[in-house]
């Protein structure tokens, strides 16, 4: 199949598609195996993820995530109605009729142009901010248990970048990637220096992994606990 055909198969619509997702796709794998999510929050300065379970008849399920797939702490929460200004969007979390905190989420296009993964910039809870990682192009945000990830779509192609957990200076950058089909999802294959990175994401309960081989011979395998992915 070619990965136009696929990537066309991966974008038809869902229906009631949690807001500010983009058409993108976000999975976290749970206890019980992998299921689908409203988005991860990938944390600066922190490493603990914070994963939003797809909301339903405006409540909404909030786990506080070890990166070894760990679910330390789990909220349920009455979700508040969409409060936007000056391209901000707030909803806001409340339990027991107390107002907890907010999810912020930015519109699509106020500081990407072409956004492709969900637009949350930050969650608070009882007063405690964490910010998400965000970047321009991206088409692939990962978590694994010793990094995070992020495929963008810049002008000269694919660009790869692997972060330390709550840092924001990446600690590699590879450009000139591609991208194939693989199985129900998408590879993303990079070279440096004789090292081949190839990231894949899977659509569905297939879940993803970072490989990195050296000479065929397989020198790294990081899988995802969270991830999003463009469709």
């Amino acid at each position: 199949m070619r990965l136009a055909v696929l990537l066309a198969a991966l974008a038809a619509p869902a229906a009631a598609q949690p807001p500010l997702t983009l058409g993108a796709a976000t999975y976290v794998r749970a206890p019980k195996g992998w299921q689908a999510a409203w988005f991860a929050c990938d944390p600066i300065g922190a490493n603990d993820l914070i994963v939003a379970g797809e909301p339903r008849k405006a409540r909404v399920t909030l786990w506080r995530m070890k990166r070894d797939a760990s679910l330390p702490w789990k909220g349920d929460f009455t979700l508040g109605r969409a409060d936007p200004g000056a391209g901000q969007i707030y909803f806001a979390l409340s339990a027991k009729g107390r107002e907890r905190g907010n999810i912020h989420g930015i519109n699509p296009g106020m500081a990407d142009p072409n956004p492709r993964l969900p637009s949350i910039s930050s969650v608070t809870l009882d007063n405690h901010r964490t910010q998400c990682r965000m970047a321009d192009g991206a088409i692939l945000l990962a978590m694994t248990t010793k990094r995070s990830l992020i495929v963008s779509r810049e002008r000269g192609g694919l660009v790869y970048r692997a972060f330390e957990p709550g840092k924001t200076t990446p600690a590699i950058r590879l450009a000139r990637g591609e991208a194939v089909p693989a199985g129900n999802g998408i590879a993303y294959r990079f070279t440096n220096k004789g090292y081949d990175y190839r990231l894949v994401a899977g659509h569905g309960t297939a879940g993803g992994t970072l490989t990195v081989t050296r000479g065929g011979k397989v020198e790294l395998t990081e899988p995802f606990v969270a991830y999003s992915m463009a469709r």
